[in-house]
């Protein structure tokens, strides 16, 4: 004769016929698994199970493709069979064992083992994703004349989102106003909308210039990305030396 819990597991699901057996085993989640009142995808959805959950196994459907589980508090829900580790315990042609005593016991072994993971060594510079960035463009400044220069710069960023916090070093090739100047700024990237982001750019700059130019940069930039690798950006700048000059810019940019 069925014991009560079996009879009331019954009578959850009287409308499908259900594969006999007569004892229950201890099994694992081992993928994130829906839970429905009937062994039916159309069923009812109870809840859904987390991958390393230690549940009571109490039934099985016809086909044996659905199970019947219940966890330590007495909640029951069926599951594909498939999102637990049943067939690796047991041939899907055998019945379920008798039930273990101390079950209860055993799961909750188990969810102590799942709740402390053994720790992992601390994720390389890499692995957090840096950034490395080419880019090319052109700039015009107007102070007294208009100067035109060439900027290639080599930036690094922290982060491979749309943000973080960087350094960029600058190289301008010019004419003759300006043969060639260089500058190192510090970086501030923020995501803006979809794929916009905005930059702030404050650095030092010294110009070929007779007698030489040196000050301080300030920049402030719009973008887009054109690809997770490529982004096109507009920059507005300030340079503060001998002299002060507003400077637009152009920019392609790499990453890699």
């Amino acid at each position: 004769m069925k014991g009560p819990l079996l009879w009331i597991a019954g009578l959850l699901s009287a409308t499908t016929a259900h594969a006999e057996f007569q004892i229950s085993p201890v099994l694992q989640i081992t993928r994130t698994a829906p839970l429905f009142d009937k062994p039916s995808a159309k069923a009812k959805l109870l809840a859904e199970a987390d991958p390393g959950t230690p549940v009571l196994g109490r039934d099985l459907s016809t086909q044996k493709s659905w199970i019947l589980v219940e966890d330590s508090d007495g909640n029951r829900g069926w599951m594909p069979t498939e999102r637990s580790n049943y067939k690796d315990i047991f041939d899907l042609s055998d019945q379920l064992l008798p039930v273990d005593p101390s079950w209860k016991t055993k799961m909750n072994d188990l969810s102590s083992e799942e709740a402390s993971p053994e720790p992992t060594e601390a994720p390389s510079q890499s692995s957090r994703g840096g950034n490395w960035e080419l880019s090319a463009g052109y700039r015009e400044g107007i102070s007294d004349r208009v100067q035109t220069v060439y900027p290639l710069g080599l930036a690094y960023l922290e982060s491979r989102a749309a943000q973080g916090v960087g350094v960029r070093a600058d190289f301008d090739i010019g004419g003759d106003t300006i043969p060639y100047a260089w500058r190192v700024s510090f970086l501030g990237r923020y995501a803006w909308v979809g794929s916009f982001f905005r930059e702030l750019d404050v650095g030092y700059e010294r110009r070929s210039l007779s007698p030489t130019q040196a000050g301080l940069s300030i920049g402030y930039s719009l973008g887009m990305g054109l690809s997770s690798r490529v982004a096109l950006s507009l920059r507005g700048g300030l340079f503060l030396g001998s002299e002060r000059q507003w400077n637009g810019e152009f920019r392609c940019r790499f990453a890699f």
